[in-house]
């Protein structure tokens, strides 16, 4: 601030009263704070009347409508990215050592037992080079609903001397089968003999490395029908 006179001669050798004016200036750092502040109160909408609405306005031209809706959108923004935060923080991390990879699942399995119902031919007899087969439906620990389908041959040897394979496959799932290997010293429909041993030899599916063998004992009646029972093990 100063103080500035101004010099007015009414008369001769500029003699005559001195007339005093006051002039404030305000410094820089002053004049540049009252010019920020009325630049940001040129930036800063002022709200609406009570009744205006945002929704009717073309926003484009409203400066009001427009931050408002950036501020949801920021606000939104976070939101989500809250969200996105906690439920990463909430799936649990397993270590790479202990997640099951290749012949991990082989610890899968336990004892094996299944129940079947069709038809054979052959059933009752053992000669040599003669086909025995049956096919038939019933359920399989691990498979559940499923069919079987299998013969057996006496094809060398001197006595009943009995090899062939079976199949076994899930109803639900066609994609998991069960392979084994039969072996036998009598007609299956012999109930005084030892019906037919089996070994498992892999299979289809979630079987694919499956192992294990047991026994299967068969009841057949004259018309060609049979039921049969699976006991053993099954690993895969």
């Amino acid at each position: 601030m100063f103080l500035a006179s101004d010099w007015s001669a009414r008369s001769g050798a500029g003699l005559g009263p001195h007339r005093w004016t006051w002039a404030f200036r305000l410094p820089l750092f002053e004049s540049r704070g009252v010019e920020e502040a009325a630049s940001n109160a040129r930036r800063t909408p002022k709200k609406p009347a009570k009744g205006f609405d945002c929704d009717k306005q073309p926003c484009a031209r409203v400066r009001y409508c427009r931050e408002r809706a950036r501020a949801k959108m920021i606000r939104l923004i976070s939101a989500v990215a809250v969200l996105l935060l906690a439920g990463c923080a909430a799936v649990p991390s397993v270590p790479t050592h202990l997640q099951p990879v290749g012949s991990a699942s082989r610890n899968n399995g336990g004892a094996f037992s299944a129940t079947y119902a069709g038809t054979e031919t052959n059933g009752e007899f053992c000669f040599e080079n003669q086909k025995i087969s049956f096919t038939g439906k019933g359920s399989a620990s691990f498979l559940r609903r499923s069919t079987e389908v299998g013969s057996v041959q006496w094809a060398t040897g001197f006595n009943c001397n009995l090899r062939g394979k079976a199949t076994l496959t899930s109803i639900l799932y066609p994609g998991n089968s069960i392979l084994v290997y039969l072996t036998g010293t009598t007609q299956i429909c012999d109930l005084r003999g030892s019906g037919l041993f089996y070994t498992v030899g892999g299979g289809t599916g979630r079987f694919k490395r499956a192992s294990g063998g047991g026994h299967i004992t068969f009841s057949c009646k004259a018309d060609g029908t049979y039921t049969d029972s699976w006991s053993g093990s099954l690993n895969f």
